[in-house]
């Protein structure tokens, strides 16, 4: 069974992402969906509560979304 990341091509993900980049909201919703199922795997091979290791997860893939992972 394909993921969601795996449904969608390079060209509609890409668009997705300048979007998101530009601040549509649903832009960003549709990319945190899309990379659920990947974030709910990794959860598990963090050392901290499981919550914790998706959240932290998200809120670096926003960072990067937005450019400003290094600030």
């Amino acid at each position: 069974m394909l993921t969601p990341l795996a449904e969608i091509s390079e060209p509609e993900f890409c668009a997705l992402v300048h979007e998101a980049q530009k601040g549509n909201d649903q832009a960003i919703v549709t990319l945190l969906k899309l990379f659920e199922p990947t974030i709910e795997k990794l959860s598990w091979f963090i050392r901290m509560p499981q919550e914790d290791s998706k959240q932290c997860m998200r809120l670096g893939l926003l960072q990067m979304i937005q450019g400003n992972i290094f600030q």
